[in-house]
Order: C-alpha cells, then structure tokens, then sequence
C-alpha cells in the first residue's frame, strides 16, 4: 500500500486544478443535489485498522458502478476519503493532475499541518456499503449504492466545523473526482476562505448531499441467476464415487443481460433447509462445476462447496449470454458411506450472495434442489439376462428407470411418458420411449448386467428418425456408466445417418472378456441438421451354450380353422412342437412359462380379439388356466413343472415330450377373415425354466406352417346388414338394402358368389330395383342402393337363395315405415333436441 503523507504547501496547487477543471469540462456524469437526509446511526460496524496510514483494501460484497466501470473492492483512508485505486494520494491529486477515482465526503486539509484522521468504520448491506469517519467533535459518512448513486451524510455542526477550521487556516474538500483528470468532470465543493459563501450555503441547512448519475448510456452489468431445466435426480447410486461416473446433481442458470460483460471469481454452493445431512465432507468425496466445455473442481467443506479462481471461460459472461451451470458430485469411496448417510437427501441451493463479483452483480434470487432428490441409496441391483427394457417403469418425463444413467438428460437426452408426435417422437410400444436431439454427443446408459465370459450376447434396439439425416449411433459396452468406461463395441450396432420415419430394429452381438458386472451404452452423435431420433424397447439376450433342442411335433395341424369353432370342446390341434433333453447334464427340463408367438406369414394381427381361449397338453397333463391371449401372443404361466415327468412343465433327463396347443374362436372372430392364416411359432427364448434345469440351446425353434389354420368360413344363413334397409323409408324412393352369406356367429363368407333374390314379406305394395331383385353376392355380400317401396305403410323384407344358396336360411327385414314425407321425430326425453 501507499503511504500517505503530510500535504504542507500542496493546497494552493490543489485548488488551482480544481478551478481550473472546474470550467473546461462539459459533460457530467455525475451532479449533486441536496436533500434532508437523515444521518444514519450504524450497528455491528467493521472497524478498520490502519498502519503507518496506509490505505486499507476492503470488499465491497457487490459490485458498486462508478464513472462506468465496476468495482468490488474500494481503498480507505483514515483521512477521510476513499479511492479505487490503491496508487492515489493526495499529494497526487494536488500536484500531478493524474488520478484515479477519489470520493471525499470531508477531507480536512492544513497549509502547515499534517492532515487529520479519524476513527473509520465499515458496514456492508445487500445494496450498499457505508463508510464512517469519526472522532470526538463530529463523524461523516459516505453511502456507495450499487446503483451507482454516491450519499455524503454528516453528524457536525456546519457552523462550527467550518468557523472553527478555517480560523485555523484550515479547508475541506467536499467531492468526486474521475478516473482521467484532464478530461473528466469533477462535481465538488471546495470550502475555504475566498468561497466560503458560494459553497457552504447549503452545508449549513443540510446534513445530507446525494451524488447522482446523469449519464443515461451507462451500462450496468448484471447476471440474473435461475433454476436450470435439468433433471435431478432421485436417487446417487453409493456406487457414483468416481468423478467419471458423476451425473447432475443440480443446475442453475445465468443471463448477462446488463449491456457488458459479468465476472465473477468465486462461487460457493450451500446448504439449504431440507438437506438432510449435515457434514457433507462425510458422504461427497468431490464435486465439479462444469458448462459442458469447462470444468472447475470444488472444495468440500462441512455446510458448503467452494468453486475458487474460477477460470474466465466459467466466470466470464459477455453481454446477452446465458449459460448453465451444472454440479456433479461423487460420493467417498465405497464402504466408505456411514449408515445414518443412506434414504438422506442432499440439497443444494446458490444465491446472490454465493458469487464474488469481479465485475457486475447478481439478482436477489436463491435456487436450490429439490428436497425430494439426491436420496443416496444402496447399490444398483445386478440385471440378469434375459434384459429388457421398454421405459414403461419412468413415472415422469426426463427420468429414467432406476439405475440407468444419460449424459444430458433433458437437455440432449429425453425421456417420455407419452407420445410427443412431434418428428415422430413416439414410442414403439406402451407409452414412454427415449430421445435424442440434434447436435448432440450423448450417452444412455442400461442398468448394471450380469455377464458371463465365453456367451455370446445379443443385443436389439428399435429406433425411428424424423426423416433427416445427420445422427449417428453406436452401441458399446463396459464396467461403469460413463463414456471412457464404454471400451467394447456391439459388432453390428452402428447407424450412419438413418432416417427411417417407421421403427426399425438394429441389431449386434458381443461377448465380454471376463464375467462381471458391465453396462450398455448408446451412444448418439448428430449435427443440427436433423431434428430427434427415438428409440424403444432394448432387449439383451444371451446365446447359452444349452443342450434343449425344439423340433416339431409328429401330429398334423389343422389345415384350417372352422370360424364357428368357439368351445374348448370344438378346439382342434393348432400347433405341436416337441422339447428334447439329450440328458447330457444330467438335470431334467423344468418349465414355468411358454410365450407362443406369431410366426413369420401370421395374418391375424390382434390374436386377442380373435381367439377366445386357448389349452397346452402333453397327452397326459393339461392345462386350461393361467393363458393370457395377448395382441401377439399366447402366454402360459405357472406351469406345473414338479413330481417328475408326469407334469406338464418338466421333461424328464435323457426323454422327449410332445405338446399340443389347442384354440378355439370367439364368435364373431373379429380381426380375422376368412382366408387369413394363424401361425403360431416358439423359440428357445420364449422358454422360461427353473435354475436348476437344463437350458435351451440357442437359435432353437419350431412353428406351424404358413398354410395350415387357415379361417374357413361356411355360410349358413343370409343376413341383413342393420339400418340397410332403414326403418322408416319415403314412398317410391331409392333406400339401400345389403344382404350378407354368413356362419352362425355372423362371420362373412366370403367366397361365397352363388344367387339370391328380394322379395316382399308382407304388405300389399310392390318392392322394385331398376337393377333387379335377384343379384349374385360379391365376396359374399349384395347391397342394393334403387330399391323403392310403392304404397304408404309398413312393410317388411325377405331375402332368399338361389341354386347353391338355396339351403341358406331366409332373411327377414324389420318393419319398415313407407310415408309419404319421412320424418326423424325427437320427444326430448334425452333433452337433446337432435334425436
């Protein structure tokens, strides 16, 4: 620091330049006016220590705006001013006529004498810093505002101060003095004895003097600082205690938007009410503050996270940038957690007084987490394989299922509870799928799988594009949730710029090097040209180097499938397969569950509203319950498969076992036609068995073939189709009439071409069409869109067969209302005045 010295012989030459100045500067930023402010009384003041009379560097807390710069910081003196310049003197002042930002409230200055100091006191507020000297006659005060306004305030009686100082042929300097002497603007007063009237008036009513800026093109800087729009978390896994396997634990978000650029140099991240533990260097083994790009490491500390000497790129914003802070912590080493740590929830919270400003402020704002997140918890629990996972389990949008992990989740990475329908973000099944956006470099990540050194893993995906190329995608493997672990590849899973707009699957194979525990990642890339690719139901299978083979069965399936089969009774063999054990393991074969599936040239796209039920039997055993009939599926659960070979589920070690699957129809088979063919398939997979059993060997399967179960349809009956014709028809005017060859269940047949004729019933008119009242049927229907009615009353219709129809049953219409004029008549029972 500078020290101060005497000012003898120096005040001439001071108030010289100040006169001087006075007249040749034109613009002012700075005017002062007079008001009757009231001193202020200050409590739990700072007091500052002086040395030798050196300047004393103090911290204003927030950035103070003076001649269009900001400060954080101001120099006191004991001598009654202060500066922002640690170079300045007044000697300086008096004799160079180059200084730096100077503000005196009251600075005594004595031809012969040294210059007097007082006792100085510092308080700082959220929007203000005050400045106090004082001894035993008098004290004074200067208000910086971070608004740039500047108050003087004075404890002293004027008349006395000035009297009894100038008498001893002293002054005082009173004012503002700009970083650039020569061509800035000094609003002052100078009190002495040639202006003594001129610039005293107003000292002796008033206590107070308020320095304002005029200048309207001063810029402020000022950061506006809100929540960000990631996702926390739920849950930190007690396994994140790695750096590279840290994900967001908390976000928040700063706008510069003052008109220059905002800096600040510190940040600390604390605790707020709801964190529920209290010393977080017990559980958080390290912490990092990044924006994507840059990276700083913080200090862990019992209440708190320091972030010191934050690099420009983190704590520089210019003007109109807003950028987003993320913290990511890792927790100690593991078995280092104390219990009392686990189903705590850690809380996080930044505010205004958080930052040290170098340049600019910040808004009174205080964001924080949520208390709800960052519960630490126990350890991931191990997947085994087969794995599966559709996201149906995520109960919000940019979550994830328990235990996966994304690089950017919600701002890259997306997670949906519905379908979004935007650039065809929609899920392949249920209702929640994941997405990727554009200019992305992204990661999703499985839960942890079991995986076993010398299989052969199968992994599928199915992913849809808005249409526009530009993304890339692989899929890798490794031993933790972060990209530099992901050190396998899934040979065959890559995408290079798809744009597919309907689902398509992508498939890869892979094996791990050692049996452990590893995860998938999927990895996404894309420029800003293409919109989002989405992608849906991941499942890994294993190839296990079982011995159970599937072949088919010796009976023969129906060639076809009669519609009105719609009893378990009726039922008939649809489809048999056989498991064979070559008894090698020396284990039988104990199954839980089969999953029969639609095979390749399946014509019945919804089995469930088609089929009614369905039994599996070994001969021996059958069973009829616990079968779902699914949209693509038949599934058979709880299978008996203990006692030995004589249930149905097991198949004794070294022996064979046939199994018959029977269905019958609802009635009507809606969905299906005739002519549409079921097929029914089984693969080693869709085998569910006990621990103890033998396995599958993989890639076994067996299905019906694509010509037999056939839907036949024979008709039975001719029906009319309701409303054709109407009830109520106009007299000698066309209404339509549409006849049908069905079975008993109402199922068209439709191969069905033979003659059939409409008659009258009953009435005493005549029935017409211009086109004829004996038609043949067209895939086994007739509509006739002329036939009219010629006498006013009701009447009904008939319609028989012809040749090969003769032995259909006849059809007989409703009474049918010929009128004159037809009229729909409403009697507002419903209140609706339409019908």
């Amino acid at each position: 620091m500078k020290k101060l010295l005497p000012l003898a012989g120096k005040f001439i030459l001071l108030f010289a330049i100040i006169l001087v100045t006075q007249t040749s500067v034109n613009s002012q930023n700075y005017s002062h006016k007079i008001e009757g402010l009231d001193y202020v009384e200050i409590e739990n003041a700072e007091k500052i220590i002086f040395t030798n009379n050196e300047l004393q560097h103090v911290k204003t807390g927030f950035p103070i705006l003076f001649n269009e710069k900001e400060y954080g910081y101001i120099f006191v003196s004991n001598e009654g001013w202060l500066s922002f310049d640690e170079n300045i003197s007044i000697e300086e002042l008096a004799g160079k006529g180059q200084v730096n930002s100077f503000i005196s409230p009251l600075l005594f200055i004595n031809k012969y004498e040294a210059t007097e100091t007082y006792n100085v006191s510092i308080k700082r507020n959220n929007d203000n810093i005050i400045v106090q000297w004082e001894n035993a006659d008098f004290a004074f005060q200067a208000h910086l505002l971070e608004d740039g306004k500047i108050e003087f305030k004075y404890n002293i009686d004027l008349n006395d101060i000035t009297n009894r100082k100038l008498k001893n042929n002293k002054a005082y300097l009173l004012g503002i003095v700009n970083n650039n002497f020569t061509t800035g603007h000094f609003p002052f007063s100078i009190i002495n004895k040639k202006a003594q009237q001129i610039e005293t008036s107003f000292l002796k009513e008033q206590n107070s003097i308020i320095f304002t800026i005029e200048d309207k093109n001063t810029k402020a800087r000022a950061l506006v600082l809100t929540a960000g729009a990631g996702s926390e978390p739920a849950t930190i896994s007690e396994i994140i205690d790695t750096q590279g396997e840290a994900t967001l634990n908390f976000d928040f978000t700063l706008e510069s938007n003052g008109g220059q650029r905002c800096t600040f140099t510190d940040v600390f991240i604390d605790q707020p009410a709801g964190n529920e533990i209290a010393d977080w260097t017990t559980v958080i083994q390290g912490a990092i503050l990044t924006t994507g790009a840059e990276v700083e490491t913080g200090v862990i500390t019992n209440n708190r996270i320091t972030f010191s000497s934050v690099p420009n790129g983190v704590g520089r914003l210019n003007d109109g940038v807003t950028r987003t802070y993320t913290l990511k912590i890792w927790l100690v080493a593991e078995g280092g957690l104390p219990g009392t740590a686990y189903n705590k929830h850690l809380v996080f919270r930044v505010r205004d007084e958080s930052f040290t400003m170098s340049q600019g402020s910040v808004n009174n704002a205080n964001i924080q987490s949520g208390d709800a997140n960052n519960e630490i918890v126990g350890a991931c629990v191990v997947q085994s394989i087969p794995y599966f996972e559709g996201f149906e389990s995520i109960t919000a949008d940019n979550t994830l299922p328990t235990c996966m992990a994304a690089t950017d989740l919600g701002t890259d990475v997306y997670t949906y509870t519905s379908d979004q329908g935007t650039y065809n973000r929609v899920a392949r099944t249920g209702t929640d799928f994941a997405s990727v956006q554009y200019g992305s470099d992204d990661w999703l990540f499985t839960q942890p799988l079991a995986l076993t050194n010398g299989i052969t893993y199968d992994f599928s995906m199915y992913y849809i594009t808005d249409g526009g190329a530009g993304h890339d995608l692989e899929v890798m493997f490794g031993n933790a949730q972060n990209s530099g672990a992901m050190t396998g590849t899934v040979i065959g899973a890559t995408l290079t710029d798809p744009t597919n707009t309907s689902y398509q699957e992508l498939t890869g194979t892979f094996t791990v090097p050692s049996t452990g525990t590893y995860y998938v990642g999927i990895h996404v890339t894309s420029n800003f040209t293409p919109w989002y690719l989405s992608f849906d139901d991941i499942n890994i299978t294993g190839q296990i180097p079982g011995e159970v083979t599937i072949s088919a069965g010796s009976n023969n399936e129906v060639s076809a499938i009669p519609s009105i089969i719609d009893t378990q009774g009726e039922a008939l063999i649809n489809f048999d397969f056989s498991v064979d054990d070559p008894g090698t393991d020396g284990n039988p074969v104990e199954i839980n569950e089969i999953i029969i599936q639609q095979g390749t040239g399946n014509d019945v796209a919804d089995w469930s509203t088609a089929i009614a039920g369905a039994l599996l039997t070994d001969g021996t055993s059958t069973q009829t319950a616990d079968i779902t009939i699914n949209t693509d599926n038949i599934t058979i659960t709880n299978i008996d498969f203990s006692g030995g070979g004589n249930n149905l589920g097991e198949v004794d070690n070294g022996t064979s076992k046939e199994y018959t699957l029977k269905v019958w129809l609802n009635c009507p088979t809606i969905g299906a036609n005739e002519g549409d063919n079921f097929v029914f398939e089984v693969t080693n997979t869709d085998f569910s068995v006990e621990a103890s059993s033998s396995s599958f060997a993989f890639g076994e399967s067996a299905n019906t073939n694509t010509n037999d179960n056939e839907l036949t349809v024979t008709a039975t009956e001719l029906q009319f189709v309701t409303n054709e014709p109407p009830a109520n028809v106009a007299l000698t005017t066309d209404f339509t009439v549409t006849v049908n060859a069905t079975d008993e269940c109402g199922n068209i047949d439709t191969d069905n071409t033979c003659s059939v004729t409409l008659a009258l019933n009953s009435g005493t008119g005549t029935v017409s069409s211009s086109t004829g009242l004996t038609q043949s049927l067209s895939s086994g229907t007739y509509t006739w869109s002329d036939v009219q009615y010629d006498t006013e009353e009701t009447f009904r219709l008939q319609v028989t067969g012809n040749g090969g129809c003769s032995g259909l049953t006849q059809a007989t219409s409703i009474d049918i209302n010929c009128s004159t004029i037809v009229l729909s008549c409403d009697n507002w029972d419903d209140g609706n005045a339409n019908g």
